[in-house]
């Protein structure tokens, strides 16, 4: 009689873990809950229009700034780089950042990125 109760528990208990709904955190949260932050040319946005913008994977926003400079923005500040006009951007599989412009390619290592001269870029013509 002990081992009927016993099994009869069992399986009661086995039946209601079936009825559980297991509930998870949705890996995509909603747009409305990132931080979103609009800047202006007065907050330091070094041009009015953004062309392309690629995100390194140190967490660096580098941007095509009116369709010429790049510029780099490290969450607080941006940066603009003295280069030849900038019109594309991509990141590699390595890591390196492709600039392209109208002439030349330039390949930014990852570690030029926290500099403020692309002194290790490397360009192709």
């Amino acid at each position: 009689m002990a081992r009927l109760l016993k099994s009869l528990m069992l399986a009661t208990i086995w039946l209601f873990t079936l009825g559980v709904h297991a509930r998870a955190i949705d890996p995509i949260p909603p747009a409305s809950s990132l931080l979103r932050k609009h800047f202006t040319i007065e907050e330091g946005l070094p041009g009015s229009v953004v062309g392309q913008m690629a995100q390194t994977q140190d967490g660096f926003l580098w941007m095509v700034i009116n369709g010429v400079q790049l510029a780099r923005f490290d969450g607080k500040s941006f940066h603009v780089f003295d280069t030849p006009i900038v019109w594309s951007l991509a990141v590699a599989p390595d890591g390196a950042l492709w600039v392209g412009g109208l002439q030349h390619f330039v390949r930014v290592p990852p570690s030029s990125f926290n500099q403020f001269k692309l002194a290790d870029a490397v360009s192709y013509h």
